[in-house]
């Protein structure tokens, strides 16, 4: 609701709406990428030219794709549903619409309504730490910056409920496969993992005290890096796993896709191949923010502050395969 609220405001402000006037120039004077740090080779005897970096734009990827690429939630929730046949299929369908409508559209009109060098962006306190916010500050419309701050909590407090369902169902899961106390998987009459629910709002509750110390903003980083590394990790498995799915469906010529109520993507195998491609590119960003990060030398710490995620992904998946002696 407040993404459709975003929108129609930032319509009504490009049609002239209030008292500025907004033509793209913040689209075209200013530059596209920002942040860029030049690295000079050196090579003696030899001209090599200046490498330029521009570690802006990894760094927004990563942020970018913590903040909505966990989208397999809606796959869970539509698995628990009463008919999940027909409901994975329309959650499905809604990933793209999120994704490809009301994200990236609010996006490009908040793009053109404030610019990147604004400095309430970063430095903004009160009402005007928002860009949204900072839109409708501009067009001197009083009172909705306070009601776009509310619709914010609200929308912070969903996403906090979002964070108890989903991990108290992997919970559940890894209890089911025998990776954690069998008793943890139990639910009540209306199929509720109590256990696993009264788990995850515990620690939940814990990590909401890591912002009153000194160092929780380095923990905050830690756990942005995991959680950006283990989202396109997740989403490049899902990709390979499709192919080598489809290749076991021809080699045994199985037509499961012709079954009742079967769902397969519209633009397969086109939307798993870019969904593989911008996992790579993703990967790739997080490595050029641990090399050459903003505004910074690299060090060991810095290094590993980014790429503590895919450390932990790949000494766990190799300590699963090293247990259970899975090829």
């Amino acid at each position: 609701l407040l993404v459709l609220i975003e929108i129609v405001i930032s319509v009504c402000l490009m049609s002239r709406g209030r008292r500025s006037v907004h033509d793209g120039r913040t689209w075209t004077s200013l530059p596209p990428f920002k942040n860029g740090i030049k690295v000079n080779i050196p090579a003696p005897g030899i001209n090599v030219p200046e490498l330029t970096v521009s570690t802006g734009l990894p760094n927004c990827a990563l942020l970018a794709i913590w903040a909505v690429g966990d989208q397999v939630f809606i796959g869970v929730m539509g698995g628990e549903a009463h008919y999940p046949r027909w409901s994975l299929s329309r959650s499905a369908n809604m990933v793209s619409t999120r994704l490809g409508f009301i994200y990236i559209l609010s996006i490009i009109f908040i793009g053109l309504l404030v610019p990147s060098n604004d400095n309430r962006l970063l430095s903004g306190s009160g009402i005007t730490a928002s860009p949204a916010v900072v839109a409708v500050v501009d067009a001197g419309i009083p009172g909705l910056p306070s009601v776009i701050n509310i619709c914010m909590i609200i929308g912070v407090l969903a996403i906090a409920l979002e964070c108890i369902y989903l991990p108290s169902r992997i919970l559940r899961t890894m209890a089911l496969q025998v990776f954690l106390p069998r008793y943890i998987a139990n639910v009540d009459a209306k199929g509720r993992p109590r256990w696993a629910l009264a788990i995850t709002a515990v620690v939940a509750l814990l990590c909401t005290y890591i912002g009153l110390s000194s160092t929780g903003c380095i923990v905050l980083n830690w756990l942005v890096s995991i959680t950006s590394a283990s989202v396109f990790t997740n989403w490049a498995v899902i990709a390979l796993t499709s192919f080598r799915f489809h290749s076991a469906l021809r080699a045994r010529h199985l037509k499961l896709f012709a079954e009742p109520y079967t769902w397969s993507s519209t633009l397969w195998p086109l939307a798993f191949a870019v969904s593989l491609a911008v996992s790579l590119m993703l990967l790739i960003c997080l490595l050029i923010c641990a090399i050459a990060p903003v505004g910074a030398t690299i060090t060991a710490f810095g290094f590993f502050s980014y790429t503590i995620g895919l450390l932990i992904i790949g000494i766990f998946t190799l300590g699963y395969k090293v247990a259970f002696k899975i090829k």
